[in-house]
């Protein structure tokens, strides 16, 4: 059984410790601690929730793995996949790292001033 952490003084450090990251939530808005993982090279997987906001962050599979929401034995396969030492997920933490070039201030706003000027 994985402990729960509770209270951590330390987030980055946890985050540095951590090799997979899990974001279960049924409803969310814009999962920054999503990101944060992703940009730390952690393997995450995540719900595919109905906004489809995650789905806008993370392509199954590619740069972390999608489970269909509220569907407790697609998570449970797509943990196993994300613990497994193996080649796929090697390639999925380089490419997660790569978040940050699409959620940095400069493209978010380039693309806010694209958007307000059409």
């Amino acid at each position: 059984a994985l402990p729960i952490c509770g209270v951590e003084l330390d987030p980055i450090k946890r985050h540095n410790e951590a090799t997979v990251f899990a974001l279960t939530s049924y409803v969310e808005g814009f999962p920054n601690v999503l990101i944060e993982a992703m940009a730390n090279g952690i393997v995450c997987v995540a719900s595919d929730i109905e906004s489809g906001v995650v789905r806008e962050i993370i392509q199954d599979g590619e740069n972390g793995y999608l489970f269909r929401n509220r569907d407790v034995e697609d998570l449970r396969n797509k943990l196993e996949k994300a613990v497994a030492c193996s080649a796929e997920n090697k390639r999925i933490e380089v490419n997660a790292v790569k978040v940050i070039d699409v959620m940095n201030v400069d493209h978010i706003v380039d693309k806010w001033i694209d958007y307000i000027q059409k």
